[in-house]
């Protein structure tokens, strides 16, 4: 018999009844455990002798260890109602004793009731902390290892009546390893149940983060939100190009960032929206933020990174699992700085977070984020994402301080593609929405089968400019449910007025260049402006500024936030301000769509009087006014008609009025400016003689000129027939100048001869006694092309090519041309060392380009001055400048001036300019 039996086993009452009997009142409450059998009041007689007296460890582990089960238990028991797991306390207790027996003879299990004490305490902590689902299926599987053990043990009270329990080694055996491994399970429940927690806890965390970027977040900028969808896609067929172009980028393993640019109402949010959508189908789609101006959310700069940051966590595991725990651990970073976000919820998870999925992020209508300074804050922050090799795709207007930003950007990998105007995209969106309206719209049941006509349809394509934001409010004031189709697009052609109670056609789109003006600063100035562009005056930066007496400066900082609206030119000399969209210009002519920025009458009478002003300014020495006086470029108009300046004011212009502004035209000027009208309005306010006659003498001279162009051109000289004696031989000069270099305006006769108005006035006036009608002017013209032309001196020539040299050099005004024939003259001459001298400044490269691969034509007008030179040139004796210049012609137009062809044509011109003049007959 082994040692095990030798012992004197032995129990007292006492000790029975407080460490082995424990009723359910006292653990659990009443009716805690009311589906287990009833604990026994006394203890249990198994025949067990009572044992030695226990080590006070052992009773202390048996007692800690008894309570921790029935804690267990209890904390368990939501998780296991129901199931076959739950252990009566009868059989806790059986085991209990039955453990505390063997405990008592083998000193090893004093360290494993000890474990089994320290993990009771961690599983009910574990247990007590979750509601998760995994961890019911977890406890249910360790409680039913836990009960298997048990009902092993509690077995051997079962085997027999009046069998002693424990009388053999094997039943001490069955316990040790029950013992063992209820401590194995114990260990192993507690591993799974940290990793179980730690899971539970991370999940908490994602939960937690997802729900602070989601109040953080702006919903409604998504581009697939109801209020984002009130700009909707691209219609189908349409914009395929740039989509295209987009994908491509899309897919590039180098450009990072994207810049797409244009004027408003171009598209450009059609174009992002379907691109979004694109994205979406391909699982490619990061996230998107489309702004809206002076909206609470979708206008807010602090809004667009956590709303970006909460929808990539939706589309990316891996970036949800590293941006969440942030913000749950640190909230605030929805708070700070566009940098800081940028930081925190962008960059770091995302460098923590390595995906397979290249991610695209779109940011819609950045200029209508609230505040310049945010939106530059934001193209840095994107920036550095770009960098970091995220892929971003910007939308906006091409403000200026945008593209200062991407001017001024480091980053190569950038792509700029500009969104411009379609009209063939226009077309097909009109002819299909208009069909669909004759199709489904109820009113048009009556309606001719083909509606609108096809000239209609080319009409509102031409008025949209190509830009869909017209057509698409065009397409949405027809097919209004309410009203008629048909008379709504009447209204729209301008057939038909609008009905009083009826919305303005256009109001979408005036409600979008009302928002564009008011952010501009400076708004008295500004009008003056918009008065200028509406009235098509066709005016460059400086001749504004001029026009307005401000600075180029001022005028660009006006202008500085209106690139989405108008065309500004990037220098201030050259180009002219013009609208992107003609309906820009029908906006500011119209009070009723406007407003305050219409092209009112008080903005015409200060626009007239600001050209009457700049029209009576001329040199004090009387040479011309500088070539980018405003003034040049300002048309004409009949002050004495328009109604919006006083009396006084149109008198004073007439009196002070520079006849070099109203005689650079060639032609009749008096077709802009009715001469004989003008008179008639002087005499009827008694205005005084000299100033009468100076308008008439105006009036004689307009006609001179226009008989002059029309018909000296016309006629050649006959040597055989004599000159009207009345033709004085000033006049006869001046009208020479008109047969060496055709039509020319009177500003240019007088920069060729160098003279002077009241010259002229002098010259041509006495004329008006005998010369009242067309018919006259024209016997007159005729009469002295018929006699023999005036003895033209050498000197003469001379003087008049080098005239011409000069003004080549110097333009006088904008818009100067040098007459045709100015080289024929040249060519006229004798051998002048002046004129070669003078020669050498204008026969460079920059003057005559190369035109050595161009077809030789006769309006290659500078290979035709070319070879004209070149003859002039060959008439002289061998000198060094003239070996110079005969080579730089040669080398610059090789193969033109050794055509036969080119001498051909241009020998020909020659004959006929002789004819014509009657010059060069000795050369």
């Amino acid at each position: 018999m082994k040692k095990f039996f030798h012992y004197r086993r032995w129990q007292s009452p006492e000790r029975s009844s407080a460490a082995i009997t424990v009723s359910r009142e006292e653990v659990h409450g009443p009716g805690t455990f009311d589906n287990y059998p009833d604990t026994p009041s006394q203890p249990l007689d198994y025949g067990v002798s009572a044992p030695k007296p226990r080590p006070s460890k052992v009773a202390q582990y048996i007692n800690t260890l008894k309570s921790g089960f029935v804690l267990i238990l209890k904390t368990a028991e939501p998780f296991l109602e129901g199931t076959p797991f739950q252990i009566p306390i009868s059989v806790l207790n059986t085991v209990i004793h039955l453990i505390s027996v063997v405990a008592d003879n083998n000193d090893d299990f004093e360290e494993i009731l000890n474990d089994i004490d320290r993990n009771s305490k961690v599983i009910n902590d574990a247990i007590s902390q979750t509601t998760d689902s995994e961890a019911s299926v977890h406890i249910r599987k360790f409680f039913g290892k836990l009960k298997s053990e048990m009902d092993t043990v509690f077995a051997l009270t079962h085997r027999g009546l009046g069998r002693k329990v424990l009388e053999s080694g094997d039943d001490v055996k069955v316990i040790e390893s029950a013992i063992r491994r209820i401590d194995s399970h114990f260990r192993a429940f507690q591993v799974e149940m940290t990793l179980l927690i730690q899971r539970m806890l991370h999940r908490v965390q994602i939960e937690a983060g997802m729900r602070i970027l989601d109040a953080a977040a702006a919903n409604e900028a998504s581009y697939d939100s109801e209020d984002s969808y009130s700009h909707p896609p691209c219609h189908p067929d349409t914009r395929r190009d740039y989509l295209s172009r987009l994908d491509e980028w899309s897919h590039n393993e180098t450009t990072r960032l994207i810049w797409m640019h244009g004027p408003a109402g171009v598209g450009k949010s059609a174009i992002a929206q379907s691109f979004c959508e694109s994205l979406h189908a391909q699982g490619r789609l990061g996230g998107s933020f489309f702004f809206k101006k002076g909206h609470p959310t979708r206008g807010n700069a602090f809004r667009l990174l956590p709303t970006l940051a909460y929808q990539l966590a939706q589309v990316s595991p891996e970036f949800k699992f590293a941006v969440t725990p942030r913000v749950a651990g640190d909230p605030a970073l929805v708070r700070k700085s566009l940098a800081g976000q940028m930081s925190k919820l962008i960059i770091d998870p995302y460098c923590d977070a390595p995906s397979s999925h290249k991610f695209v992020i779109v940011i819609d209508g950045l200029d209508e984020c609230d505040g310049e300074q945010h939106q530059q804050e934001i193209l840095h922050c994107v920036k550095q994402a770009c960098s970091q090799n995220l892929v971003v795709l910007v939308v906006s207007r091409p403000e200026p301080h945008i593209c200062e930003a991407f001017l001024a950007s480091r980053l190569s990998q950038i792509l700029y593609l500009s969104v411009g105007s379609s009209l063939d995209d226009v077309r097909l969106y009109l002819l299909r929405e208009l069909r669909r309206i004759r199709q489904t719209h109820e009113s048009m049941t009556t309606a001719p089968d083909i509606w609108p006509d096809w000239t209609t349809v080319e009409y509102l394509v031409k008025q949209s400019s190509g830009h869909f934001v017209y057509a698409t409010t065009v397409i949405k004031y027809i097919d209004d449910r309410d009203w008629d189709p048909q008379k709504r697009l009447a209204i729209v052609t301008g057939f038909r007025h609008p009905d009083l109670d009826s919305q303005l056609p256009f109001a979408k789109l005036d409600q979008l260049y009302m928002e564009i003006l008011l952010t501009v600063p400076g708004r008295s100035r500004l009008i003056k402006i918009l008065w200028i562009i509406a009235l098509a005056l066709k005016l460059s930066i400086s001749h504004i500024a001029q026009f307005l007496s401000i600075d180029c400066t001022d005028v660009r900082l006006l202008l500085r936030r209106l690139h989405s609206v108008l065309d500004v030119p990037a220098t201030d000399d050259e180009g002219h301000i013009k609208e992107h969209h003609k309906s820009f210009s029908d906006f500011l002519t119209d009070p009723l769509r406007s407003g305050i920025f219409t092209l009112s009458e008080t903005g015409r009478a200060f626009l007239e009087n600001a050209a009457l002003k700049a029209f009576c300014e001329s040199p004090s020495d009387g040479s011309l006014p500088s070539n980018n006086h405003v003034a040049w470029v300002l048309p004409l108009f009949n002050p004495t008609i328009q109604g919006s300046l006083s009396s006084v004011d149109v008198e004073q212009w007439l009196r002070h009025v520079n006849p070099d502004f109203m005689f650079a035209r060639t032609g009749l000027m008096c077709a802009k400016l009715p001469l004989p009208d003008v008179v008639t309005w002087l005499k009827d306010r008694y205005s005084s003689e000299e100033h009468i006659q100076r308008w008439e003498d105006y009036g004689c001279l307009a006609y001179f000129n226009f008989f002059a162009n029309q018909i000296v051109n016309r006629c050649c000289h006959s040597p055989s027939a004599t000159t009207a004696a009345s033709i004085s031989s000033e006049l006869l000069g001046i009208i020479h100048v008109y047969t060496l270099f055709g039509p020319s305006s009177l500003v240019d006769v007088r920069l060729l001869l160098d003279t002077s108005w009241e010259d002229l006035r002098a010259t041509i006036c006495p004329l008006r006694a005998t010369v009242t009608t067309s018919e006259q002017w024209k016997n007159l013209f005729l009469a002295v092309m018929k006699g023999s032309p005036p003895v033209q001196s050498d000197e003469r020539l001379q003087m008049l090519a080098g005239r011409c040299i000069q003004l080549i050099r110097n333009p006088p005004y904008p818009g100067f041309i040098m007459p045709r024939t100015w080289s024929c003259v040249l060519r006229a001459c004798s051998p002048s060392a002046n004129l070669l001298n003078m020669l050498q400044d204008i026969v460079d490269f920059d003057n005559f380009p190369a035109l050595a691969e161009t077809e030789p034509t006769y309006a290659n007008v500078e290979l035709v001055h070319a070879c004209h030179i070149l003859k002039w040139l060959h008439t002289f004796p061998e000198h060094p400048t003239v070996s110079i210049l005969i080579a730089k012609l040669m080398n610059s137009k090789a193969r033109s001036m050794r055509s036969f062809e080119v001498h051909k044509m241009v020998d020909g011109e020659w004959l006929r300019w002789k004819r014509r003049t009657g010059c060069g007959d000795s050369l």
